[in-house]
């Protein structure tokens, strides 16, 4: 939340990609978040979850 208020947003994909894949960091031109976390036991690969502004 900020001073000009919250935005919802939905997730719409959760991928297993290559820890060297940054795909989701390209420029859109929607409102969305890209998240990268990592995934257990599994060190050569990341989840990829992205999210759009409802």
């Amino acid at each position: 939340t900020t001073k000009l208020g919250t935005r919802p947003y939905e997730v719409v994909s959760v991928e297993k990609v290559l820890e060297t894949d940054t795909s989701g960091t390209t420029s859109t031109s929607d409102n969305r978040l890209t998240l990268y976390t990592c995934v257990k036991n599994q060190r050569a690969y990341r989840w990829c979850v992205t999210a759009v502004a409802k």
